[in-house]
C-alpha cells in the first residue's frame, strides 16, 4: 500500500500504557478532548498498577486528547475492559485486564479518589513513541509509561510504515515535486538559477503532516531532503552551492533516537549518496595519482570533495553499516588509481630501464602525500599500486630480457657491454623498487622473483666485466713505460688495485638474493680477477707480494 492510498483511510488512534509502583495500587485515568468541550469526547477506567500486560484504551479518531490520572483508596467491583467508545479496537481485548469501572464515576470519583490529580496532554507526543512520567504527586515511587497507536481497519501497521520501501520513494517523489515547484517559484522572485534547498511555507507544512500522520521520526524527514537535493535533475535550475552542506548540517545536528525506524529511507538515501561520490570522484578527473610527481596535486583534490567525504562520514551509516558508502568511496578511489597505474605500464615499454628506476624515484621521495590521503579512506597506495604492477611488470620485465639476450652477440665485445649496461640497469631498478614494496609491507608477488628472470644474462655481465678489465689493466701496464715513476710503486699496481676494487663494489652493490644466480657471479669473478692477477704479475716485477694480497 502506498503513502497516496494510505493517507485516505480513517484513521483510529489508542493508547498503550503501563502504570507501575512499588505497591499494589488502583488509578482513575479520564480520557477527554483537549480543552474545555468535554462532550464531544470522554472515556473513564479503573486500571490495576503492575498488571502483567500493558493497557490498550480508545482515543477516538483524533491524538488531541488529555490524559488524567489519580489514585483510588478501594478497589470497588472488578470487570473486565470494555472500552467508552462505540467503535472497539481490533486485536486489542485486554480480559487479562482487571479495569474496575462504576456506574456513577462522578460519585466514586468524589468519595474514592484523593491525593493530587496528574494530567498529559497526548497532542504532544509522537506516534509510536514510548513516553514516561512519574506520578510522585499521586503515588510515590510509581511512574506511567506510554505509547500513542494508530489503528485502524484497512489501515498498515506502524511496522509495515517504517519497512515500506514503497512509502518511502513515495515520499521522495512528495518532496520532489515540493522542492522542484519551491524552486520554480524561488528562481521567479531572485531573478536567479539556483535553488538554495529551502522548502516553501506551503511545501514545508505538507511535508511536516505527512511525516507526523505517518508515526515517523524527524530525522526521516531531513533524510528525505537530503536525498532529494542529492538526485536533483531538475534542467534548468541548478542548486546552490549551500544546499547540500545545509541539509547535511540539519541531519547531523537531528536527533538520532529513532533512526531505527528510517531503514528503507537510509536505503534510499544511500543509493543517492553512492552515485553523488561516484559523480563527485570522476567529474573532470585531471588530477593525476599516478606516477608520484613533487608538486602533489593532492591539496587540490581534497577539497574538491569535501562534500562527497561529509556525506560518507554521516552518523547515520554507524546505524546502517550495511548502507554505508564507505566501501564505495574505497573502490572508486582504488579503481582511479589502476587505472593510472595501467596506463603507466603500456607507456613505459620503450624504455623499461629507465621507466623502473624513474618511478623507484618517485615512489622513494614524492609518495608520503598521496599515501596519506588514501590512507584516510583505508587504501594501502603503495599496496594498490603494487598489486595493480605487480603480473603486468613482470611480464614486460621477463619480456625485456629475453629480447636482449636474443639480440646480444656474446662475440662482439660492444654489444656485451651494452647488453650489460641495460639489464644491469634493469635489475638495480627492480631491486629498488622490492625496497620500496617491503618497507610498505607488501606482501610477496611476481616482482619480488625478479632475481630468477637474470640468471641466463648475469653470466654473461661477468663476460664484459672480464673484458673491461683486462683493458683497464692493459692500459694500466702501458703507463708504466711512460715517464719516471717511484721504482717501488708503479702505476699499474695502483690502476689494478683500483679496477677490482670496483669491480667487488659493482658486485656487492647488486645484493644478490638467488642463491644460484650469487654462486655463479662469485665463481665467475673470482676466476677473472685471478687471471688479472696473472697477467699483471707477468709484466710487471716485483709483484710477488700483490699477487699473494
Amino acid at each position: 500500500m502506498s503513502f497516496y492510498s494510505m493517507s485516505v483511510l480513517q484513521t483510529r488512534f489508542a493508547i498503550e500504557l503501563r502504570l507501575s509502583c512499588e505497591t499494589a495500587h488502583n488509578f482513575f485515568v479520564v480520557l477527554q478532548q483537549e480543552g474545555s468541550d468535554e462532550r464531544r469526547f470522554r472515556a473513564e477506567h479503573y486500571l490495576e498498577a503492575n498488571p502483567p500486560e500493558n493497557y490498550v484504551l480508545d482515543l477516538g479518531e483524533s491524538t488531541r486528547r488529555s490524559l488524567t490520572i489519580c489514585r483510588v483508596d478501594d478497589e470497588g467491583s472488578s470487570r473486565t475492559v470494555s472500552f467508552s467508545s462505540d467503535t472497539a479496537l481490533p486485536g486489542n481485548t485486554l480480559t487479562s485486564h482487571k479495569i474496575h469501572k462504576s456506574n456513577s464515576f462522578l460519585k466514586r470519583l468524589r468519595r474514592k479518589c484523593s491525593g493530587s490529580v496528574y494530567q498529559i496532554l497526548l497532542s504532544h507526543c509522537r506516534l509510536n513513541a514510548w513516553n514516561q512520567h512519574s506520578l510522585s504527586t499521586i503515588v510515590p515511587n510509581s511512574v506511567i509509561t506510554f505509547r500513542i497507536l494508530r489503528i485502524s481497519k484497512g489501515l498498515p501497521c506502524h511496522d509495515m510504515i517504517i519497512k515500506s520501501e514503497e512509502i518511502a520513494n513515495d515520499f521522495c517523489e512528495l518532496t520532489k515535486c515540493i522542492a522542484e515547484t519551491d524552486a520554480e517559484l524561488q528562481c521567479e522572485r531572485s531573478q536567479s538559477r539556483e535553488y538554495d534547498g529551502g522548502l516553501g511555507d506551503a511545501g514545508d507544512a505538507i511535508l511536516d503532516h505527512s511525516i507526523k500522520f505517518s508515526g515517523l521520526p524527524h530525522i526521516y524527514r531531513r533524510l528525505i531532503i537530503l536525498c532529494v537535493l542529492l538526485e536533483w535533475s531538475h534542467k534548468e535550475i541548478s542548486l546552490s552551492e549551500r544546499a547540500i552542506p545545509l541539509a547535511i548540517t540539519q541531519l547531523r545536528t537531528s536527533s538520532h533516537l529513532d533512526v531505527d525506524l528510517c531503514s528503507p529511507m537510509s536505503a534510499r538515501l544511500s543509493l543517492a549518496a553512492k552515485r553523488f561520490i561516484k559523480n563527485t570522484l570522476h567529474f573532470d578527473h585531471t588530477v593525476k595519482f599516478f606516477p608520484p610527481i613533487q608538486h602533489s596535486p593532492v591539496a587540490n583534490f581534497t577539497r574538491r570533495i569535501e562534500l562527497a567525504v561529509s556525506i560518507r562520514n554521516l552518523e547515520l551509516w554507524r546505524h546502517f553499516p550495511l548502507q554505508s558508502p564507505v566501501d564505495t568511496f574505497r573502490c572508486e578511489l582504488q579503481g582511479i588509481i589502476e587505472v593510472e597505474v595501467n596506463s603507466w605500464v603500456k607507456q613505459c615499454e620503450s624504455d623499461l630501464p629507465n621507466a623502473v628506476r624513474s618511478l623507484t624515484n618517485s615512489l622513494s621521495f614524492f609518495s608520503d602525500s598521496y599515501i596519506s590521503l588514501f590512507g584516510y579512506f583505508d587504501i594501502s597506495y603503495i599496496g594498490v599500486v603494487f598489486a595493480t604492477l605487480d603480473q603486468k611488470l613482470s611480464k614486460k620485465g621477463t619480456r625485456f630480457v629475453r629480447r636482449a639476450l636474443r639480440s646480444l652477440d656474446t662475440h662482439n665485445d660492444e654489444s656485451l657491454e651494452s647488453f650489460t649496461k641495460a639489464t644491469m640497469k634493469l635489475f638495480e631498478g627492480f631491486k629498488n623498487l622490492i625496497k620500496v614494496a617491503k618497507e610498505a609491507r607488501v606482501k610477496d608477488g611476481e616482482l619480488f622473483s625478479y632475481e630468477s628472470w637474470f640468471t641466463a644474462s648475469a653470466v654473461f655481465w661477468t663476460f664484459t666485466w672480464r673484458t673491461m678489465c683486462r683493458r683497464l689493466t692493459l692500459r694500466s701496464l702501458a703507463e708504466d713505460n711512460e715517464g719516471i715513476c717511484d721504482e717501488r710503486v708503479l702505476p699499474s699496481v695502483v690502476n689494478f688495485l683500483a679496477i677490482h676494487k670496483a669491480l667487488c663494489e659493482d658486485f656487492i652493490h647488486l645484493e644478490l638474493q638467488n642463491a644460484n644466480l650469487a654462486l655463479i657471479q662469485s665463481l665467475m669473478t673470482f676466476l677473472f680477477t685471478q687471471n688479472e692477477c696473472t697477467l699483471q704479475a707477468e709484466a710487471s716485477t716485483p709483484l710477488s707480494c700483490i699477487t699473494t694480497k
